[in-house]
């Protein structure tokens, strides 16, 4: 799923009073869970960027963050709108242009107009070259792509070159691992604090 959620579950695991608790301190186990969640998109940010070569600002941008509001405790992060980039986005910004990559001769003469090096990038945090793709740009600016079938039958026909996905990664049991083990150590110390809080104001 492309999606990690903190719920009741979580806090039952950690507390054998949460009930009473939840009754008698509603908006700190509700400010817990919140400030809980912000440790984990935090987490969840830096592993995504980690492992991807995505920004982490990028990553952030697409992540919904839905809070826990009222009497509820259910807040979640959802990445479904995190589709893939085009690889354009794991190339150097001063390579993003057309013809940035065609190669070379010896001699200094440049090569047939069909012939490119290929795009060089950096994505899920390995440079590499990828044979066959060239920068177009589009409406939307400069992306990375390659021919559909042979040159020939492929002229003016384009494939658009896909990047690292942030929706895969969230499915990875890696990643939820990770988030579990950060809620585990954020959410008693923030529901004793909230709580500490609200008794000092009573």
């Amino acid at each position: 799923m492309k999606m990690f959620k903190i719920d009741t579950s979580d806090l039952n695991r950690l507390t054998k009073d949460l009930k009473k608790i939840q009754k008698e301190f509603p908006a700190a186990t509700r400010q817990a869970v919140n400030k809980t969640l912000t440790s984990v998109t935090s987490t969840a940010v830096k592993h995504v960027s980690s492992e991807t070569g995505i920004k982490q600002k990028d990553v952030r941008k697409k992540l919904i963050i839905s809070r826990a509001r009222g009497n509820g405790l259910s807040a979640y992060i959802d990445a479904t709108p995190g589709r893939a980039f085009n690889l354009i986005a794991n190339v150097n910004k001063d390579k993003r242009k057309p013809n940035a990559f065609r190669g070379k001769l010896k001699s200094g003469k440049r090569k047939g107009q069909s012939r490119f090096l290929g795009v060089r990038a950096k994505a899920w945090n390995k440079t590499k070259t990828y044979k066959g793709t060239f920068i177009i740009n589009t409406r939307n600016g400069p992306i990375v792509a390659s021919r559909k079938g042979s040159q020939r039958s492929g002229r003016g026909k384009f494939k658009w070159i896909v990047g690292p996905s942030m929706r895969q990664e969230f499915t990875r049991a890696a990643l939820h691992k990770a988030l579990r083990a950060k809620v585990r150590e954020s959410l008693p110390k923030e529901l004793n604090a909230a709580i500490k809080y609200h008794i000092s104001k009573r």
